[in-house]
C-alpha cells in the first residue's frame, strides 16, 4: 500500500516529492479528482457542471475507456482539466511485475499524449491506490508524479449526496478530494460542494499548474 511508502522514509528521500497527498503547490484551493472515467454520460454533465461554475478539476482516466472514447477525453483536457494515468485496466498494481507496471502505464500515456501538452509523464494514482515501495521507486526515477489524496467521502460506498457535498464545510486548503464520476450521487452533490468551498474561500484548482 502507498501508506507503507511513506513510512519506509520517504518524507527525508530524494524522492519525497513525486508522491503526495495534498496539492504539491500552494494555493487557496481544493483539488477534486475524478477516477475510473471517462463515463459517456456522467463525465460530461460533470464537465458541464464545472464549465458553468468557472471551475478546473483533475480526472484519472483509465487507458481502455479512453481509448473508446476519445473526443470525450480530448474535451477534458480542452477544458483547462488535469487528465491523469489510472492505468490502462484498472488493474491492481501491486500485483503486477516491473514490467506488466510499465505497459499499463505506457500504453494510457500514449492516449493521453494526444490531448496533452508536452512535459512530464501524466499523473498517476494507482487504482485503490495500490502500489509497492519498489514500484514507487521505479516510477519516481523515471519522473512520476504520483497523486493519492486526503479527502474521501467514499462515493464508491454508496455515500449519499449530502454526506458528499459535506467535505465543501470541512475540506482545507490543498486538500485532495477523491471522487469517482460513475456514481449519480457524485454528479448530485458536485453544485453544492462547489458552493460550499467557495463560500469559504476555497476555489477548485486542478493538480497540475495552467
Amino acid at each position: 500500500m502507498a501508506r507503507g511508502i511513506v513510512q519506509t522514509g520517504l518524507e527525508h528521500s530524494a524522492w519525497r516529492s513525486r508522491l503526495f497527498w495534498r496539492i504539491p503547490f500552494a494555493v487557496q484551493g481544493v483539488a477534486l479528482t475524478f477516477d475510473d472515467g471517462p463515463d459517456p454520460e456522467n463525465t460530461l454533465r460533470i464537465l458541464d457542471i464545472l464549465a458553468a461554475a468557472g471551475a478546473r478539476a483533475s480526472f484519472f482516466l483509465i487507458g481502455e475507456r479512453a481509448a473508446e472514447m476519445p473526443e470525450l477525453t480530448a474535451r477534458i483536457a480542452a477544458g483547462g482539466h488535469t487528465v491523469g494515468n489510472h492505468s490502462y485496466s484498472h488493474c491492481r498494481c501491486s500485483g503486477l511485475s516491473a514490467a506488466a507496471l510499465r505497459r499499463e502505464l505506457e500504453r494510457t500515456d500514449a492516449l493521453l499524449a494526444r490531448v496533452r501538452a508536452a512535459g512530464p509523464p501524466p499523473l498517476f494514482r494507482p487504482p485503490k491506490g495500490e502500489l509497492r515501495v519498489d514500484q514507487f521507486w521505479q516510477l519516481a526515477r523515471e519522473g512520476r508524479g504520483i497523486a493519492m489524496w486526503s479527502q474521501d467521502p467514499r462515493d464508491y460506498r454508496s455515500a449519499t449526496a449530502e454526506t458528499i457535498a459535506a467535505v465543501g464545510d470541512t475540506a482545507e486548503a490543498g486538500d485532495i478530494v477523491l471522487l469517482h464520476d460513475r456514481f449519480p450521487a457524485t454528479l448530485e452533490a458536485l453544485p453544492r460542494l462547489l458552493d460550499r468551498l467557495r463560500a469559504r474561500g476555497l476555489e477548485p484548482v486542478a493538480l497540475e499548474r495552467p
